[in-house]
């Protein structure tokens, strides 16, 4: 018969040790429990965030990791021991940029959309805003590739990335928990008293920083042509329902995901269990 044995370690919150520090106790302990069990066949990966730590003590022991990680380069490290099975994380913005193009004109010219105030606008007048975290690689791949896609597809992009863990302002906060900090990003992506023309599409590839967005945006009589978020299918999205009606994401798992194997029926199957 076949036997299963689990094991977890924690080496401790990051948010409190700080990433740089963490990711050492990762990577450390990792490695040690692989020396000390080396009946350890699988391991089950953490998040994109510090997945880092695991790709050299899983290639060290020889040991299968079965990453949980979206961004594409992940798994282009020349490291035979890494596992995933994933949908591309590069490629969740793409299908709300491609909304931006949806209503054109009847005449079946690509060159001119609708705003969310019914005044047609020309691709080349809708900008593109991003605000997105240089770190973790599921941030910042996924808000590069939407900034790449949507200039492919002829909008105006303006961008601003941020590291996280940074004090940018020198204030000793750093830039993910400083408030000032993240409304001068809003204030940026979507001044007050824009003009009625401008409707950007704001996308932004963060974490907690989202209700402050969120909240700044509103105050600043913002009326976006869409939003899109990271965190739109995390927790978030749960506990933050009347911050915002309308919200765009992206995301592994879904009741409508066309999933189908030997054990489950459907994608709504899966997360019953």
């Amino acid at each position: 018969f076949l036997k299963f044995s689990l094991m977890s370690f924690v080496p401790g919150n990051p948010k409190y040790l700080g990433n740089a520090l963490y990711q050492e106790l990762h990577e450390q302990f990792l490695d040690d429990i692989l020396s000390t069990y080396p009946e350890t066949h699988f391991v089950v990966g953490t998040c994109s965030s510090q997945s880092d730590a695991e790709r050299l003590p899983v290639l060290k022991h020889k040991k299968i990791l079965l990453a949980q990680v979206g961004p594409p380069i992940y798994y282009t490290s020349n490291n035979d021991y890494i596992f995933g099975m994933h949908i591309n994380s590069d490629t969740y913005p793409h299908p709300a940029i491609r909304t931006l193009s949806f209503h054109s004109q009847q005449d079946g010219s690509n060159s001119r959309t609708v705003s969310s105030s019914g005044q047609r606008q020309n691709r080349s007048e809708i900008t593109v805003r991003v605000i997105y975290r240089t770190k973790s690689e599921f941030f910042n791949s996924t808000c590069v590739s939407a900034i790449n896609y949507a200039r492919t597809l002829g909008f105006q992009v303006d961008a601003w990335p941020f590291e996280p863990e940074g004090d940018d302002d020198n204030d000793g906060i750093p830039n993910s928990e400083d408030v000032d900090f993240v409304q001068n990003l809003a204030d940026l992506s979507c001044p007050k008293n824009s003009t009625s023309l401008d409707h950007p599409a704001l996308f932004s590839c963060v974490h907690g920083e989202q209700t402050i967005l969120i909240e700044r945006w509103r105050k600043n009589g913002c009326r976006p042509a869409l939003v899109w978020a990271t965190p739109s299918t995390w927790a978030w999205a749960n506990e933050n329902k009347d911050e915002i009606p309308f919200h765009q994401g992206g995301g592994q798992w879904h009741e409508a995901f066309g999933y189908k194997d030997r054990y489950f029926s459907s994608g709504s199957a899966l997360l019953k269990r």
